[in-house]
């Protein structure tokens, strides 16, 4: 088994397997990635055809390899709170799921009424068509609520 610099954990052929089934059949893109940049540094590509295959920084593959190094298997996945925050809060959220329920066929009033009372945003068409599939103007007006 060759030995790589920045690659202090051994991949066996028990572990190099299993990097191929999640390179394989991860639901998740970013861990196929990195699943596969693990197999392809065991076969012997040096860094610089690492970051030109991926298209990704220096400090991307040295961060994936770290994780690697240190975390195993777990380090392929990212931690929670990465990526972007939740535009509501469980309290918001658990409200809106309240409204839905206790009026099902006025949605797009729910939505009127969840972005209005919500400080951090403003209703508009726009967001409306993005959350609606129709736009049904003969239903009751949010006042009603």
């Amino acid at each position: 088994m060759p030995t790589h610099h920045l690659l202090i954990r051994d991949i066996y052929p028990e572990t190099l397997s299993l990097l191929q089934r999640i390179y394989r059949y991860s639901r998740h893109h970013q861990v196929r990635q990195r699943a596969h940049c693990l197999i392809l540094r065991h076969e012997g590509y040096s860094l610089s055809d690492l970051i030109t295959i991926f298209k990704v920084s220096r400090k991307t593959l040295y961060n994936w390899l770290e994780a690697w190094d240190k975390r195993g298997f777990p380090g392929l996945y990212n931690r929670p709170g990465r990526g972007r925050k939740g535009t509501f809060t469980s309290d918001q959220k658990e409200q809106i799921r309240n409204w839905a329920q206790a009026h099902p066929k006025q949605l797009k009033q729910v939505l009127q009424k969840t972005l209005r009372r919500s400080r951090f945003l403003d209703y508009s068409s726009r967001r409306h068509r993005a959350f609606s599939k129709h736009d049904d103007s003969r239903s009751t007006s949010a006042s009603e609520y």
